[in-house]
C-alpha cells in the first residue's frame, strides 16, 4: 500500500515492518489471501475520494531469514472499512486516512 506522508497508518505499518526487519523476520509474501468482496466510492471530488469497502483476509505468516514460519497470525472475517485517497503528481492513489467501520 502506499500512503501519504502524513497518514497515521503508515507509521504503524512502517514501525511493525521495521520490528521484524531488526529481528530478522519478514512477512511471507506467498499464501497470504486478501480479498475486497465490494467497493463504493463516496464524495468524489478532484483528486481525492473516500472508498467504503468490505475486506477479509487470511492467515498472515513470518518468517525468519531461512524461511522457517516463526508465527502465524489470524487474519480477519469480512469487515467494512473506510479509506480516504488522495492522487499525488504522478497520478497514483495515495492512503491518506483509514477507518475500521466494523464487521460486515
Amino acid at each position: 500500500m502506499i500512503y501519504t506522508p502524513d497518514a497515521k497508518q503508515r507509521a504503524i505499518v512502517e514501525k511493525q515492518l521495521r520490528n521484524l526487519r531488526e529481528n530478522g523476520l519478514h512477512y511471507a509474501e506467498d499464501g497470504v489471501r486478501s480479498t475486497v468482496k465490494d467497493s463504493g466510492v463516496k464524495t468524489p471530488f478532484d483528486g481525492a475520494a473516500m472508498v467504503d469497502l468490505t475486506s477479509e483476509q487470511g492467515p498472515q505468516v513470518v518468517k525468519n531469514a531461512d524461511g522457517q514460519v516463526i508465527e502465524t497470525g489470524d487474519g480477519w472475517a469480512p469487515r467494512r472499512e473506510r479509506v480516504g485517497l488522495l492522487r499525488g503528481g504522478d497520478g497514483r492513489w495515495r492512503i491518506r486516512d483509514y477507518s475500521l467501520l466494523g464487521p460486515a
